[in-house]
This record gives C-alpha cells, sequence and structure tokens, in this order.
C-alpha cells in the first residue's frame, strides 16, 4: 500500500491504525491545499466521531483556538456521499509530525451494518456483558 511496507490493525469495522514503514524518519507534513483533491497521501492518525455534528463543533472549535494560535493547521473537507454513507471529516495537525484526520460516518436510514463499534456508559456495558455460567 502506497509503495510502503505497512501494517493495518483492525479491531472492528469502524477502526484502524495503519503503521506504513519508511527508512526515513517521520518529517512535519507539507501543508495541504484544497488543490491536492481528494486522493493524497499524509502521515495521519484517524478519529472516528459519533456523530456529523460532532465533527462539526470540533472543526469550530480548532476555529478558536486557531485566533490563538497560528500554529493549528486546518484542512475542512466538505460533506461527501460514498453510496449508502454521508462522510465528514477534517484535518487537523499542531506541533506533532503528522496530521489527524477527525472524521464521522452516516449511514442512510436502514443501510447501518448491523455491528459497530461505539463507546457505551459503564452501566450499559454491564448490562450488556456476558453473564458467566
Amino acid at each position: 500500500m502506497y509503495d510502503h511496507s505497512c501494517h493495518m490493525l483492525r479491531p472492528d469495522d469502524g477502526q484502524f491504525i495503519l503503521l506504513a514503514e519508511s527508512d526515513d524518519a517521520m518529517q512535519p507534513p507539507k501543508d495541504v491545499s484544497v488543490l491536492d483533491g481528494p486522493d493524497f497521501f499524509i502521515p495521519h492518525m484517524g478519529i472516528h466521531c459519533d456523530s456529523i455534528e460532532e465533527v462539526d463543533a470540533l472543526y469550530a472549535a480548532c476555529l478558536e483556538f486557531q485566533k490563538q494560535d497560528s500554529r493549528l493547521r486546518l484542512r475542512d473537507v466538505p460533506l461527501e456521499r460514498h453510496g449508502t454513507k454521508l462522510a465528514r471529516n477534517f484535518l487537523v495537525h499542531y506541533l506533532l509530525p503528522f496530521w489527524f484526520d477527525v472524521n464521522a460516518i452516516r449511514a442512510d436510514p436502514h443501510t447501518a451494518p448491523p455491528r459497530a463499534w461505539r463507546y457505551a456508559e459503564q452501566a450499559d456495558a454491564e448490562l450488556s456483558a456476558p453473564v458467566p455460567q
């Protein structure tokens, strides 16, 4: 993948970490412009949010923080349709040698997968945990 030896960690259908080997140490990434288009690669980590509204709120918070510290870099990606899903994301870079891709996916009604990863309140997790026999 991407002409590198890679390892993808996928704990479930919604989360992953892609590790790509290189002979060179990570360097701070270049600026990402709108002209780069949707198919570009930069070193990044993904943060999957529960909703598109949560992504929008985080983007607004990043814009506010950027007013105080111009080292924060952002690239907004408009809402995109991929088949039966809407995707919303933005890229944010601050101090570390990689970007974060903050994203959420909303499936059209009746098209969501039957199982998906999500955070749950501790009480909810205890209620849904299998009971030992």
